[in-house]
């Protein structure tokens, strides 16, 4: 208990505290994934990071049939400077952007969505429909990857298959293409999409609109892979942890949910239960006290009933919960948008890396002591619990978290 413990505390510490700005080129993935403006909570810091550092390195190819690709690409000496000028394009022109980018280790695609929330004289009803725009953008980010990278792998299927004769010595250029699209067929439309890292999200108070910006590239691969629905296939409980819980930082999960993390090697397996609440607004002082209470307990209540169906594995409980109205019929919408997620689906392979873990826990006597838990109305000890309110004293966010080591694969 004292280690899953930690590692909530750890992965808490890294995404919500970490303030180290860094202009200098990322050498590795782990250091790029650490000065990304997604990894820090305090705008001012998150301001710097979206910085270009050396505007004149940055480099623009138009799409071309020739070497079939079918967007734009960008390039800069240091990646970081690419995807921060395409989120400049994307605020200036107010638009969404999905771009190719080279990376020192291959190819990456970026891609930008923007969702606008409403502004009402009843505050509450506000930070719901801002909140919605947060999962929207990023549902509507992820939908786009999947479109983009299902269509560039046609095109390179087709530049293939029209070349794959006339490759010599003494087209240097064709044959490095080719060996760019075999490599980019290789990763696949999975591989891409379910491996994308959040890199930004940015609020335009004044358009009422957000920005969230995911990147893919074998060059980032950060040891997870979102193989299903609510599923994370992780090298180490540290990743896992820190791939969902970016997510709830950066308030683009959708507001109830959570997820079964899987580390092969070790055999562990850990459940998150989510769960969130608007937070009233009085202005008494006490009287908002007492509502920011009462919204903690709300997203406790929900993060228990998400970690019992993640457990249990039974169908999504956002129609049933007892919500506000606004927000019961925001989560439909985005419940809704998330159809034509490829995270959302479990593909044949999937299933075969899951299914042994799977089986394992659900045979084992933890399992039995949980769903007895359940119908006792419970949360067993082992469980680990944080609750907290976000910076503005909006929104109220509780998660449930319980690791089970089964036997680690051979």
């Amino acid at each position: 208990m004292k280690k899953v413990l930690s590692y909530v505390f750890f992965v808490f510490v890294v995404i919500l505290l970490f303030s180290s700005a860094s202009s200098e080129a990322w050498t590795n993935a782990n250091e790029f994934l650490q000065n990304i403006p997604a990894a820090v909570s305090s705008e001012a810091e998150r301001e710097e990071l979206r910085m270009v550092q050396a505007p004149e390195k940055v480099k623009e190819i138009p799409a071309s049939k020739d070497i079939a690709t079918i967007s734009p690409t960008i390039s800069a000496e240091d990646p970081q400077d690419a995807i921060n000028k395409l989120i400049e394009r994307a605020k200036k022109e107010r638009g969404e952007v999905i771009w190719s980018i080279e990376f020192p280790e291959g190819e990456g695609v970026v891609s930008i969505s923007v969702a606008h929330y409403d502004k009402f004289n009843n505050p509450v009803a506000e930070r719901i429909s801002k909140r919605h725009a947060y999962a929207e953008a990023y549902l509507t980010a992820k939908i786009n990857l999947t479109r983009w990278t299902e269509g560039q792998m046609e095109a390179y299927k087709a530049l293939i298959d029209d070349n794959i004769e006339m490759v010599s010595d003494e087209n240097e250029n064709l044959q490095s293409t080719l060996s760019r699209a075999e490599e980019f067929i290789k990763t696949g439309v999975d591989g891409f999409v379910r491996n994308h890292i959040v890199y930004d999200v940015y609020e335009d108070a004044e358009n009422k609109s957000v920005y969230v910006t995911i990147v893919s590239s074998p060059a980032l691969l950060d040891g997870t892979s979102l193989t299903g629905s609510c599923t994370i296939l992780a090298e180490s409980s540290i990743s896992g942890l820190n791939r969902y819980l970016a997510e709830i930082n950066n308030n683009i999960a959708i507001p109830i949910g959570g997820a079964r993390i899987y580390v092969p090697d070790t055999g562990e397996i850990i459940f998150v239960g989510y769960g969130s609440a608007v937070v009233g607004y009085s202005e008494n002082e006490a009287a908002q006290s007492r509502l920011n209470l009462a919204a903690t307990r709300m997203a406790r209540m929900r993060a228990e009933n998400s970690f019992f169906n993640i457990i249990s594995e039974r169908e999504r409980m956002h129609g049933s919960m007892q919500f506000e109205e606004n927000l019961s019929r925001a989560i439909t919408d985005l419940v809704k948008l998330s159809s034509d997620d490829l995270t959302e689906k479990v593909d044949d392979i999937g299933y075969k890396k899951l299914s042994p873990l799977r089986d394992t826990f659900r045979n084992s006597i933890e399992y039995k002591n949980l769903l007895n838990a359940e119908n006792a109305g419970k949360l067993p000890p082992k469980v680990n619990w944080r609750s907290w309110l976000d910076e503005k004293k909006e929104w109220a966010y509780s998660i449930a978290v319980y690791s089970y080591r089964s036997n680690p694969r051979r």
